[in-house]
């Protein structure tokens, strides 16, 4: 292994430790809350609709 190698390897070693350690301190939510909002509110409105669509 000639030095450049050794120096790539060490490079993507230290570039990994950083993106571990990021994802450690701020681990991202499985289902993103703005996501999630707006489902609520696509699920919210149906239900409203359904309901006057029911009674008209």
């Amino acid at each position: 292994m000639d030095d450049v190698d050794l120096e790539v390897s060490r490079e993507l070693e230290r570039r990994l430790a950083v993106i571990d350690d990021e994802q450690r301190r701020d681990p991202h939510p499985p289902f993103p809350r703005s996501d999630l909002l707006v489902l609520v509110a696509i699920v919210v409105v149906s239900v409203v609709v359904g309901l006057i669509a029911g009674l008209g």
